[in-house]
């Protein structure tokens, strides 16, 4: 339904008791309560006391409760409404009720998520420096093997914490959730030590990440674009925060539709897109979560274009962190294997977000962040060059996006470990090319067809 085609009426009108067959838009068009929802009086309240006093329905749900008609499925809390329900099997009307109350509790956040919208300032200001003037420049130095070590064991007691506190959230108290902010200030420091290493090695440790894995990478990933734009550390560790915690809602959905290697139906995806919304819910116990991050964890998956969920938001009404983090969520979405689907060769992926900002679908500053921090051929990846060897990415080069820093492999396709320093190479220095992009030794990733360059292919 267009918004030309919409009916304004006032919230204090709407019947309570109704079920209405489409969903209900605020007034500016934007997605309030979904299609099915019974208007309970609770939900009538709480849009009249945010401040909602006109909403926008569907000509026919307009025609069915001010026209003579009755609303489909209605549920009038009278007399002549009973016999119909004493019809239903005890488990149908427990399970009817139950899918009510779940439906109520949605609507309740949506409501919830405008307001907070309309509370906080989209404008993101440094207190600070820029964060970037406190990153080291390594050039072609190879790894830290110490860094790496304790990136490992970072991460380990990183996933058990966000574990511990994701089970209390859904328990609905959370005992303490300082530990997110001691995770982020530790991240903070190693990035500034050493940024190509960290993406590098957590992708290592979770190539295909489960729920908190994946909020990890989106942390240290987004925290790193946040430095590339020139944040202070005050904002990159937000945005690690809401990376950390932007899919908490996940936890609250069936167990099978967290599993990351099943492939969605289209009844999955619709009940998978609240998630935000449970997300945003969770996070409103947590002393440490801020009110623009935890706006910002729920837009997360919103497009620019406005075809994102849970809100339907478009590039205005989004949070700079849930912009950031939405490419970031992109790029490691894509470059693992998830849904009944195998990863995507990570240069392709970069070509095809690249394509999606051109389609409105990306934020334009979001993906030069990106693009900043990974390169066109990002680290990890494997190239032929120009004098017919096969090297492996390890780090980015400035602004030399096409030429990044690698070391070349083995006859086994591994990195030469004994002799590194020997064989990095700087390609731009060196006046060398990548001739092309090749698929890693043991990996199940593959070659994206430039042919769907133009489809939606990450949606969770």
């Amino acid at each position: 339904m267009s918004s030309s085609d919409a009916v304004r009426v006032k919230t204090d009108e709407l019947p309570v008791g109704s079920r209405l067959s489409h969903p209900i838009n605020e007034s500016e068009g934007r997605l309030l309560l979904a299609a099915g929802v019974l208007l309970t009086k609770r939900l009538k309240e709480r849009l009249l006391a945010r401040g909602i006093t006109e909403v926008m329905l569907h000509p026919d749900d307009v025609a069915a409760l001010f026209g003579g008609k009755q609303p489909k499925q209605t549920e009038q809390p009278d007399v002549a409404e009973k016999p119909r329900k004493a019809k239903k099997a005890p488990g149908q009307r427990q399970e009817s009720d139950q899918q009510d109350a779940l439906r109520e509790t949605v609507a309740l956040i949506r409501i919830q998520a405008a307001a907070l919208a309309a509370s906080v300032s989209l404008r993101v200001q440094n207190a600070e420096a820029p964060l970037s003037q406190r990153v080291k420049k390594h050039s072609t130095e190879p790894y830290d093997s110490a860094q790496r070590e304790r990136l490992t064991q970072h991460f380990a007691v990183t996933t058990q914490i966000l574990n511990d506190i994701a089970r209390q959230a859904v328990a609905g108290k959370v005992d303490d959730d300082q530990p997110l902010k001691m995770v982020t200030e530790d991240y903070v420091d190693e990035l500034t030590d050493d940024t190509d290493s960290v993406l590098a090695t957590t992708r290592e440790m979770a190539p295909n990440p489960e729920i908190t894995e994946r909020g990890i990478r989106m942390a240290l990933l987004g925290m790193a674009m946040a430095i590339e734009i020139g944040w202070d550390e005050q904002n990159v560790r937000e945005v690690g925060l809401c990376g950390l915690v932007h899919d908490f809602g996940m936890f609250r959905l069936d167990e099978r539709l967290r599993d990351a290697q099943v492939e969605l139906s289209a009844e999955d995806f619709k009940e998978l897109t609240d998630h935000p919304l449970h997300t945003l819910d969770m996070l409103s116990s947590m002393k440490q979560i801020s009110l623009p991050v935890r706006l910002a964890a729920s837009q997360v998956h919103e497009n620019p274009d406005g075809s994102g969920y849970p809100r339907g938001l478009t590039k205005e009404e989004i949070h700079p962190y849930a912009s950031l983090l939405h490419a970031a969520e992109a790029y490691i979405t894509l470059t693992a294997s998830m849904y009944g689907r195998k990863a995507y060769l990570s240069y392709d992926v970069m070509v095809y977000l690249l394509n999606q900002v051109k389609a409105g679908r990306i934020d334009e500053q979001a993906m030069r962040a990106l693009l900043q921090v990974v390169a066109l051929f990002p680290i990890g990846s494997h190239v032929r060059l120009s004098d017919g060897t096969e090297a492996q990415v390890i780090r980015r080069n400035e602004a030399n996006y096409t030429s990044p820093i690698v070391q070349r492999v083995g006859a086994d396709r591994k990195i030469k470990t004994d002799a590194p320093h020997a064989s990095i190479i700087d390609l731009a220095a060196a006046k060398m090319r990548v001739m092309a992009p090749l698929v890693p030794p043991d990996s199940d990733e593959e070659r994206l067809d430039e042919n769907r360059m133009g489809e939606v292919l990450w949606n969770a």
